[in-house]
């Protein structure tokens, strides 16, 4: 009797298909903030007399990827009691700041940062020295390419006293972009 031997030979053989989803790029968000002032101080007023009053302006303008909250604040505040008698120009020197669009030339939409004209003591704006106690803005979802035009005007009371003859401030003005 003859024996057939069959031998099946296989090989493991499926259907497949693959997806890709190429180049995945992850990268860290950025803050930058900057201003048009190419480090110009805002004001130099060296003889105030009562009642005197000037405006200037600064562009801030945001740059960063990562939506923030703009703040503003004051550092390296200094007022100096020229004739050392208590009275110092700070408690009778205002200051209003606002926030708008625009150009310095032309603002738009100009809001009150500070209190309303004439604005905040220089005392008040003194105690606002970073972005946990600093002036919300009103900016709050700055975008890359966002600017706001900041305008500021300075106002010494009328009724300043003839003691504070010679006081002074100096300080810088401050913005602050945090992300959201």
């Amino acid at each position: 009797m003859a024996a057939a031997t069959l031998v099946w030979n296989s090989t493991a053989s499926a259907f497949s298909a693959t997806t890709t989803n190429p180049t995945n790029t992850m990268t860290i968000g950025t803050v930058t903030i900057s201003d048009n002032d190419a480090g110009v101080a805002l004001f130099t007023a060296p003889a105030l007399l009562p009642g005197n009053t000037a405006t200037s302006c600064v562009v801030v303008t945001y740059s960063g990827t990562a939506a923030s909250t703009v703040k503003m604040y004051v550092a390296n505040y200094n007022a100096t009691d020229g004739a050392a008698d208590g009275v110092v120009i700070g408690t009778w020197l205002n200051m209003q700041v606002q926030i708008g669009t625009g150009t310095c030339g032309a603002p738009v939409g100009l809001t009150n940062v500070t209190a309303a004209a004439p604005g905040d003591t220089m005392t008040t704006v003194s105690g606002k020295t970073n972005f946990s106690n600093g002036y919300g803005t009103g900016w709050t979802s700055a975008a890359a390419g966002n600017t706001r035009v900041f305008r500021f005007t300075y106002t010494l009371n009328a009724s300043t006293p003839s003691t504070a003859q010679g006081d002074s401030i100096t300080t810088d003005f401050v913005w602050e972009a945090q992300n959201n």
